[in-house]
């Protein structure tokens, strides 16, 4: 080559393509990082890498290569490795992009990469774990899908089981992630939370508030459970960021274990669901089989099942009396838990966590059950199905909590205040939880996890939620200082009657009452422009140590459009709270909401009752004109007063008043009215009757259900009964069912009555004797034996005679020993098969006894025996009897048979279905028309629950006898044709089951409640729900032959509603109170 010929311009062409093409051999030559097996995860089909270990960068290496499964080299220039960046990484000619994180990196491979169970069975496979610098962690292990409503999702979450072994013949314990030793662990999917904070947020808040009463004794058990973040792959695919999680069980809470002769000590439960049991609402049946898995959505996590103890936990709740529940609380159940449970799950808005999603615990005999929440998801206004609210003013509370609030047992409701405000200070500040919520989004942010995510499954995560939530959060917290400030302080109480206010030319005058102020010293009157932010503008001193109730004005001079004013309530040793907020003026918003429709429960009342007002129509809040908030809030007025409410949808925008309720208070004793009612029938399931006042013909009147002296329940008699409007009853809406409580069940004689309280007027056909055969768990002490009811035998001398003796009943002992004494020598007895067998030798009359015995307790029962003589006839039960056979239904056989010449002598009635003996009742009840009529003391009465030999679907004749004698009871035989497994009894005497409607819980709390009903032969049945303003709720079309037991769930509903149930042209209505 000639160089001189070559140009400068053109020497330097091909010097630059010389070191052009020598860079990539430089690259080449470059030594490559190599991370080692293990602390990095491939997805091939995403092209993703994630790398938990910061390699050191390569001094002078602009290009980067790193070795993973292969070389792959950089794609752009980089001066450094950083924690949640993305970088672009090539292998031949494929593009990776890679993450470097601190998270921990867990690998789970199941074997022959099979799909992960969805069932209880496990899939079997290998775990790894690599975090930081500590050793690379790998198991075998079995995992399944967990979660009921997340397993539905793409991402799902798991319960994983370590293993020593790969078939899990053993279970492998050891601590991962400084947790404590288990071979349980869950990884929470989180694809539910748009920000992936909610569970792990709401989690280290509860630990860090709640500790456990025992923690001295304890100091490794833990209230709750530790979570970290971690980065997953699956079957080398990535699954993205879970929540890795220790499991809630007995070792978390160090539980004191089973006895050795399997005693029962501590004790777990998890709820799976909304039911009455799991919402405190209701006490469904005990379980069938004691060993069930499941009683009533909840799950017995340790020990084996054993369902008696929490049976009796929700029996006192439920069904208590309110002296009981307050005398029995603290024994039950921890009170401080109780108040950090509520208070946590309304901070977080938990509303997924009320029935369903709780534990529940007791360390060991003898101490109380205490909760912890699980699954906190649905919480900061979203839902568990990706929806989200803007609502800051709900209370999520229970049948539990609504009985704390109601009854307020030693100042609950104080504590609960004192101990609100008490976390506001610190734990519960606004910054405090903003930090908390922001801690964790910045540590996803900064180690790329929104953007993997994203990757993986796009559409679910939503970065701008983070500002809606803190809004959210502020907005929250301002309601609940107003609805905690309402519950009463420590020491004498300022009882405000009312606090209202009106526009008058000189500014705003303000005007309110108390009904007591002993150790009241001021009132701070405050007012807010904007209804948020609060000044005092004056003080009015109290009367003080007044015991009665005094009256206060003052006028504030401001002549803006719109305020807003409270009232600091002021004690003498410096305690205080605060009244609800009023508002004066015009409103703020363009558009303001319709005023609610309320009612009252009760409009006529005496002293000291209390009354329940309703507001409907509101889909905000109801501001009621005592200052209390709410859709039902209960008042104790002392004087007739009249009631408004006004829709609040935000502060500045309400409604107008409400049209007004008033309610009339009267004396003790002097409730006027003229009433007429009738207690009808009465069995183990129900009583039912009707009741109204002739002055006021179309208004329901509530009714006290009476054991004895003792009330123990009210009903409202508003049930539609064609009966009574056919008889001019007013608009016919005044039957009434109760539902026998469990605590009636007891196999003991109950007198029960009802009267119209207020007033000494006792319904008719009361009181009426009940005996339940307990159905609820036994109690510690062992109850003797229960003797069945036995028709007298006969038979017939040189005749094979055979007869088997019904059974005792025992809840304690299902194994009784049978003894029969007096019997003759040509008979004999078997007590395993209770059979009497022989062939008697001559005529006579034998009282046998026959015992059962548990090892404890015997109880005995005498056995006639007739032996005749063909020639003989046997001898006969004579008298002057009178006496019907009144009603003849599927539930129960009633009426009454006395004996002119022994007034006062009960007797025992025996019934036959086509001629043969189906059983006996004795006639010992009591009813008042009898003893008016003349029939002795009153006390002649039967009733016989129908057996289930005659529900066979065909019709018998049935009639009946006094037993032993001749004299068959007037109007009879009468027919009966029952379906199988029929319902039991009817609404009342006047009502047969084919007319009957019952709505249960009633009050519903949740909008969950069955509507139960009864059809004799197979048809369509469309059940409804309306609310008062005709608006439908709900509607189903159902088909059914006997007793139909109907679920319904409606969402939101709060007030009255009135269900329906039409087949063809028949229709039924009940009313239902739904409370939130």
């Amino acid at each position: 080559m000639n160089w001189k010929s070559i140009s400068a311009k053109r020497l330097f062409s091909l010097f630059s393509a010389f070191l052009l093409s020598f860079l990539p051999f430089t690259t080449v030559f470059a030594q490559a990082i190599t991370v080692e097996s293990g602390r990095y995860q491939i997805d091939n089909s995403l092209k993703l890498i994630v790398c938990n270990q910061l390699p050191d960068f390569p001094t002078g290496q602009q290009f980067p290569i790193i070795h993973f499964d292969k070389d792959y080299v950089f794609d752009q220039s980089v001066s450094a490795f950083e924690i949640g960046k993305s970088y672009k990484v090539k292998t031949g000619s494929t593009t990776f992009t890679l993450y470097f994180t601190g998270l921990p990196l867990i690998e789970i491979k199941t074997q022959g990469s099979q799909t992960i169970s969805t069932t209880d069975d496990r899939t079997k496979g290998t775990f790894t774990l690599t975090n930081g610098n500590d050793p690379l962690f790998t198991s075998n292990m079995g995992i399944r899908v967990r979660g009921n409503v997340s397993r539905k999702f793409l991402k799902k979450s798991y319960n994983m089981e370590l293993w020593k072994d790969p078939d899990g013949n053993k279970e492998l314990e050891t601590s991962l992630l400084n947790m404590r030793e288990d071979s349980k662990w869950y990884l929470l999917a989180m694809y539910n939370e748009p920000l992936r904070i909610n569970n792990a947020t709401s989690h280290a808040l509860w630990l860090n508030m709640h500790k456990l009463y025992y923690a001295a004794k304890e100091p490794d058990a833990k209230p709750g459970i530790r979570t970290r973040y971690c980065d997953v792959f699956v079957n080398n695919a990535y699954a993205g960021v879970y929540l890795f999680t220790e499991p809630m069980d007995r070792k978390q809470l160090k539980l004191k274990k089973t006895g050795s002769n399997g005693e029962i000590n501590g004790e777990l439960y998890k709820s799976g669901g909304w039911t009455g049991a799991t919402k405190f609402t209701s006490l469904p049946d005990p379980p069938a089989n004691p060993g069930s898995e499941e009683w009533a959505e909840w799950e017995m996590d340790y020990p084996d099942p054993y369902w008696n103890n929490i049976y009796d936990l929700v029996k006192f709740v439920v069904n208590s009396s309110p002296e009981d529940f307050k005398a029995g609380l603290s024994q039950k159940l921890n009170t401080d838990n109780l108040i950090d449970y509520f208070i946590f799950l309304n901070l977080v808005n938990a509303n997924d966590n009320i029935g369903n999603n709780q534990f529940l615990a007791r360390y060991k005999p003898g101490e109380p059950y205490f909760f912890i929440p699980w699954d906190l998801d649905a919480t900061y206004g979203y839902s568990t199905t990706f929806d989200r609210s803007e609502d800051t003013r709900t209370i999520y509370s229970n049948g539990l909590f609504d009985r704390l609030f109601t009854l307020d047992p030693n100042g609950f409701k104080s504590k609960m205040r004192n101990r609100w405000f008490a976390l506001r200070q610190n734990d519960f500040s606004l910054q405090t939880l903003k930090n908390k919520l922001g801690a964790n989004y910045n540590l996803l942010t900064s180690e790329g996890v929104y953007e993997r995510e994203t990757m993986k499954w796009p559409g679910t995560v939503q970065l701008s939620d983070m500002a809606v939530v803190n809004s959210w959060l502020e907005k929250r917290l301002n309601f609940l200082d107003e609805y905690f400030a309402l519950f009463p302080g420590n020491g004498p109480e300022i009882d405000l009657t009312y606090f209202r206010g009106e526009v008058v030319p000189e500014g705003k005058s303000l005007k309110w009452a108390t009904r007591q102020e002993a150790g009241a010293r001021q009132f701070d009157v405050e007012f807010s422009p904007d209804g948020v932010n609060f000044s005092a503008v004056t003080s009015v001193p109290a009367t003080g140590n007044s015991p009665t109730g005094q009256t206060y004005q003052f006028i504030h001079e401001n002549s803006g459009p719109r305020a807003f004013y409270r009232l600091k309530l002021v004690t003498d040793d410096d305690r205080f709270t605060y009244s609800s907020s009023i508002q004066i003026g015009s409103n703020s918003c363009a558009e303001a909401p319709a005023a609610p429709v309320i009612s009252a429960n009760l409009t006529d009342i005496t002293e000291g009752q209390t009354v329940v007002l309703s507001a409907s129509g509101c889909a905000q809040t109801a501001v009621w004109n005592t200052g209390q908030t709410g859709f039902s809030v209960m008042v104790r007025p002392e004087v007739t007063t009249v009631y408004t409410a006004q829709c609040r949808q935000d502060v500045g925008c309400e409604s107008k008043p409400s049209a007004s309720v008033k309610v009339n208070v009267y004396p003790n004793g002097s409730l006027p009215g003229n009433f007429e009612g009738y207690l009808g029938g009465i069995d183990c399931n129900s009583l039912r009757g009707w009741a109204w006042n002739r002055n006021k013909p179309n208004t329901a009147v509530y009714v006290e259900i009476l054991d004895g002296p003792t009330v123990i329940s009210t009903a409202i008699a508003d049930d539609f009964r064609q009966d009574l409007k056919n008889a001019g009853k007013g608009n016919g809406l005044h039957g009434f069912t109760f539902v026998i409580p469990e605590t009636l069940k007891d196999n003991a004689l109950h007198t029960i009555s009802v009267r119209v309280p207020g007033t000494d007027f006792i319904l008719k056909d009361t009181p009426k004797k009940l005996t339940c055969q307990g159905t609820s768990n036994p109690t510690p002490t062992n109850q003797p034996p229960v003797a069945p009811v036995i028709a007298s035998l006969s038979a017939r001398i040189n005749t094979v005679f055979t007869a088997v003796l019904p059974a005792f009943s025992d809840p304690d002992s299902p194994s009784l020993t049978y003894t029969l004494t007096g019997l003759p020598g040509e008979f004999t007895f078997s007590a395993s098969s209770r059979t009497i067998t022989g062939m008697p030798a001559s005529a006579a009359v034998l009282n046998l006894t026959y015992s059962a015995s548990d090892g404890s307790n015997t109880s005995s029962v005498t056995v006639t025996l007739t032996v005749t003589d063909e020639a003989t006839p046997p001898p006969t039960v004579t008298g002057n009897f009178e006496g019907y056979l009144d009603k003849v239904e599927c539930g129960s056989i009633r009426g009454w048979v006395w004996d002119r010449n022994k007034p006062n002598e009960p007797f025992t009635v025996e019934f036959f279905a086509d001629g043969q003996s189906i059983g006996t009742a004795r006639a010992d009840i009591f009813r008042q028309d009898l003893l008016a009529a003349g029939k002795g003391n009153g006390n002649h009465v039967y009733t016989f629950t129908t057996p289930d030999q005659v529900k066979t679907g065909q019709t018998f004749q049935i009639s009946a006898k006094v037993q032993g004698s001749t004299y068959t009871l007037k109007q009879a035989p009468k027919p009966l044709n029952c379906a199988p497994a029929s319902r039991l009894s009817t609404a009342s005497d006047d009502l047969n089951a084919a007319n009957d409607l019952l709505v249960t819980p009633n009050p519903a709390t949740g909008g969950e409640f069955e509507v139960h009903f009864y059809t004799a032969t197979r048809t369509t049945s469309d059940v409804s729900v309306v609310d008062e303003l005709g608006r439908s709720w709900y509607s189903k079309t159902v088909e059914g032959v006997g007793l139909q037991r109907h679920k319904v769930r409606l969402s939101g509903a709060n007030g009255i509603y009135v269900v329906g149930v039409r087949q063809g042209q028949q229709l039924r209505s009940r009313k239902i109170l739904i409370r939130r």
